[in-house]
């Protein structure tokens, strides 16, 4: 009479409807075992047996507290079972291997990898293993993070130049990772100003952008959903990435607004420092006012960044292309930045401050 192996549940054809069965408790049961395993028998055939599986279950669905007492399975050891069974069978799916390799991939700038280099950083994840000449990367375990990063990282189409030609490669660059950018290669320091008077200033705070994601559409913290700000899959709705089906998934979060606030923020980072000056990315500090004057008075930190002394106009632009755009900019691009800085250039601004009306 235990539950564990109690009579067989009557299973019957359903009246009227084609391959659909009945299960139903012994008569003088209220509840019974879960079933984990259904085998279906009947006539011998050449082929196997129909089966299927049910998600694995551990826990009783008699509990101890309700009759026949004692018989019941719900304690805290079976929980631990049921929970280890599950995340097993969810980490070892036959997707995740796929699913966290282009998500990773795409974090890595490739926005659509092909067949090939999924199948590269899967086969990587799935045996922990990554051999690039000599070299051997991973644990050997199921899932090595160490050899999916490798296999990314490493892989021709990762450190090929050639593949950079074609249209689908590499990806649109985030609105946050572009303002860290600017602060990073520009060496953004925190730093008060020194020329204001009254009494001293708090020095050791930490930089703080206060609601970047309403201002850019990006930010490290306040996700919307648990898929961050913009969607992996996202195709945008126009253009050529929409004709070729290319996933661009920054794309969500490049409206127009979001893009002029990049644009502003960023400029008055260079002009005044991280402040609210001219919708810059900082907060309104409590003390000077928005002056373009190199003192940037009303900023907690800015920009330090300083060109190699003694080097030429054309030098200093391709510095800066090198920090900025990866020393992507053509040597035209170069030449009208530098003819742009001249002394008597329209674009100068001290061309403009002299003669506004042109």
């Amino acid at each position: 009479d235990d539950w564990h192996m109690s009579e067989p549940l009557a299973i019957s054809l359903k009246s009227g409807e084609i391959n659909t069965i009945r299960i139903q408790l012994v008569h003088y049961r209220e509840k019974g075992p879960s079933l984990d395993y259904l085998k279906i028998e009947g006539l011998q055939t050449s082929s196997p047996s129909p089966s299927f599986r049910n998600p694995p279950k551990f826990m009783s669905e008699i509990p101890d507290n309700e009759w026949p007492y004692g018989l019941g399975e719900g304690t805290l050891r079976d929980a631990q079972y049921e929970t280890d069974a599950v995340l097993d069978h969810y980490f070892y799916q036959d997707n995740v291997a796929p699913f966290i390799c282009t998500r990773i991939m795409q974090r890595f700038q490739f926005s659509n990898p092909s067949p090939r280099f999924v199948g590269q950083c899967v086969k990587a994840f799935r045996t922990g293993l990554y051999q690039s000449g000599t070299q051997t990367f991973g644990s050997g375990d199921y899932g090595s993070l160490e050899a999916m990063a490798a296999a990314i990282l490493l892989d021709k189409e990762a450190t090929d130049n050639a593949v950079a030609s074609d249209p689908s490669y590499g990806s649109m660059k985030a609105p946050m990772i572009k303002v860290l950018h600017l602060m990073r290669s520009m060496e953004f320091g925190i730093r008060l100003p020194t020329t204001l008077t009254g009494n001293p200033l708090q020095t050791t705070f930490d930089t703080v952008l206060p609601k970047i994601a309403e201002k850019i559409g990006d930010g490290p913290y306040e996700f919307p959903t648990v898929f961050s700000h913009f969607l992996p899959e996202y195709v945008p709705d126009s253009g050529p990435a929409l004709s070729a089906q290319l996933t661009s998934p920054e794309s969500m979060v490049q409206t127009m607004p979001n893009i002029v606030n990049v644009l502003n923020g960023m400029i008055s980072m260079i002009k005044y420092g991280l402040s609210d000056c001219n919708s810059g990315f900082g907060f309104y500090p409590g003390f000077a006012s928005c002056s373009d004057d190199g003192k940037y008075e009303r900023s907690i930190g800015r920009l330090f960044y300083e060109p190699p002394a003694g080097i030429t106009d054309y030098e200093r632009a391709a510095d800066l292309s090198l920090l900025l755009t990866a020393g992507r900019l053509s040597n035209e691009k170069l030449n009208m930045i530098v003819d742009s800085c001249a002394p008597n250039s329209p674009l100068n601004s001290t061309y403009y401050g002299s003669s506004p009306s042109s």
